[in-house]
């Protein structure tokens, strides 16, 4: 059964996204999840006539200070894309804040037909007695916060529930899927860029004409050459596709959680543990099968109308602490693709269980581990909880509050 707080949640994201109908204020504050000053419906009452009226590609941004009762807004409508108008509507609502002092960052509201839950309202629902996404697990000469981390974020989402920052503090040292403070070091970029990929007459000569009408339509909607799709492996292309989009929605690597706490560490001087080897395994995502990986970027432009719910859906069960239903939403999109079973052992089972032979050694260092991996990685029968129960230990979940949760734990 889920908890009062994923039916509260779930409750305000099905309120809050209207089907291609028109905005009105009173959904736009609904869908927002918070209550607005009287002078931010006032901001917003007007452009909504020209808002409605406008094709897409639109969006509003706002930062919302309830502490001066000040707010900011940004629009934009018109755009060749969604992630373009999401820009200059997030530019216009920084310039209106910057010009009035606001400490309150901007975020997108609407993005298209979609509204855009703030993120402040999803920190308000926590309950601190719920269970989050952190796992402490003893060792015989170690210990380890395992903790399942949501790879993109938006500024509005900090600060983060306790628990986070107490096992952080309690760490000497931080572990992950990769150091995003490595990503832009030049022997990791030479790395990336020398990655094979097909040849461009494979892709053109074998790449359906629909897909190829797609990713060209949306490169060109950004002012890219179509050339470009035909530049990279099309596992490659979905990623970015799917990046950009959710950047479109205001969330960004950047601000992710591992970006977050890997910026801390490298501030506070603790090492940090890389679980797996970040090359290794963008070379077995990009020399699948072709057909695997044409499947793959078509569902890709099939979820991105999706996108707001599915990202929505990904916040509520990542805020609810909840492993298994988070991996059965991860494993639903997954199992509409033909090669799903291939896709889940490339891109879950077996990274799950080369990330948890890497933290057995952890186990043993005499040191305290802050171990961070996406929450995708955590539940399921081949999940990273389920192999460290299945090495003989005894994960146990804390609360957002930073005590642990009393449950019954049921193998998937």
């Amino acid at each position: 059964m889920r908890s009062l707080t994923v039916v509260i949640l779930t409750a305000l994201l099905i309120a809050g996204l209207p089907a291609k109908a028109e905005f009105t204020l009173e959904a736009l504050e609904a869908g927002s999840g918070i209550s607005w000053p009287q002078g931010l419906r006032d901001a917003v009452s007007p452009l909504l006539r020209e808002l409605n009226s406008q094709a897409p590609h639109r969006a509003v941004a706002v930062s919302v200070d309830d502490a001066l009762e000040a707010f900011a807004v940004g629009s934009a409508w018109q755009a060749p894309s969604p992630i373009l108008a999401s820009q200059a509507a997030m530019q216009g609502c920084e310039q209106d804040r910057a010009a009035k002092g606001l400490q309150v960052p901007c975020e997108i509201l609407v993005s298209d037909d979609a509204i855009i839950h703030l993120g402040r309202a999803l920190r308000a629902a926590t309950d601190p007695d719920q269970g989050s996404q952190v796992w402490r697990v003893d060792g015989p000469k170690g210990t380890l916060y395992l903790v399942g981390s949501v790879h993109v974020l938006k500024p509005s989402l900090f600060p983060l529930p306790p628990v986070y920052e107490q096992a952080y503090a309690a760490a000497e040292q931080l572990a992950g899927e990769a150091n995003p403070v490595l990503m832009n070091d030049p022997a990791r970029v030479s790395a990336l860029q020398s990655l094979p990929r097909p040849p461009e007459k494979t892709l053109r000569a074998e790449m359906p004409q629909e897909l190829k009408d797609q990713l060209e339509a949306f490169l060109a909607s950004l002012g890219a050459p179509p050339e470009l799709a035909y530049a990279s492996p099309p596992m490659a292309a979905a990623m970015e596709v799917e990046g950009l989009t959710i950047m479109a929605l205001g969330y960004t690597p950047q601000a992710g959680f591992e970006s977050y706490f890997a910026r801390r560490a490298s501030q506070d001087g603790k090492p940090f543990v890389e679980l797996e080897d970040p090359i290794a395994v963008l070379r077995s995502i990009m020399t699948l099968p072709l057909p695997v990986q044409f499947d793959a970027l078509a569902q890709t432009f099939e979820d991105l109308p999706k996108a707001p719910e599915i990202m929505q859906e990904l916040l509520t069960l990542w805020y609810a602490g909840d492993a298994e239903d988070l991996f059965d939403a991860t494993m639903d999109n997954l199992g509409t693709l033909e090669d799903a079973a291939l896709l889940k052992e490339t891109l879950f089972d077996k990274r799950n269980r080369t990330m948890t032979n890497a933290l057995l050694p952890l186990l043993e260092s005499g040191k305290t581990t802050f171990a961070m991996v996406g929450a995708g990685h955590l539940g399921g029968r081949n999940g990273m909880l389920a192999e460290l129960r299945r090495a003989g230990f005894n994960p146990v979940q804390l609360t957002h509050g930073g005590e642990p949760l009393e449950v019954v734990v049921t193998f998937p």
